[in-house]
């Protein structure tokens, strides 16, 4: 993931409060797809994420 997309993906899902230095472990930590693409993202976001995701499919 480029410097690019991930600053894309902080403006749609919060920001994302990690080191860049940090950014590898994180990955493994709290992974999210958001169509084909992959990105890490805090925990309370992805729960956000997760609940308009069951909206979207109920």
């Amino acid at each position: 993931m480029t410097l690019k997309q991930l600053k894309e993906v902080i403006k749609y899902a919060g920001e994302v409060h990690v080191p860049i230095r940090h950014m590898r472990t994180a990955y493994f930590q709290h992974t999210v797809y958001i169509g084909n693409n992959c990105y890490t993202i805090r925990e309370e976001v992805i729960k956000h994420i997760e609940k308009l995701r069951n909206k979207a499919n109920s």
